[in-house]
């Protein structure tokens, strides 16, 4: 994976069915799902977080890596 599709999840909680997490830079490439430990998200829209993205998930990714695929 390049390294500008590489983010650091900074900040994580869980919202009803998803998992909201703070990235730690805006995303400024496009994408399609992400890829966090290997397994493929697709994303759920997230308007009012310029750092931030969902997953229906329920599990914590603080600090972990989220690359965009």
């Amino acid at each position: 994976m390049e390294k500008n599709n590489s983010f650091k999840v900074i900040d994580c909680f869980i919202l009803g069915p998803y998992t909201v997490m703070a990235l730690d830079r805006k995303i400024d490439v496009r994408y399609t799902k992400y890829q966090i430990d290997g397994k493929e998200y697709k994303p759920v829209p997230c308007y009012d977080l310029p750092r931030g993205i969902a997953i229906e998930a329920h599990e914590d990714y603080l600090g972990k890596t989220v690359y965009l695929v």
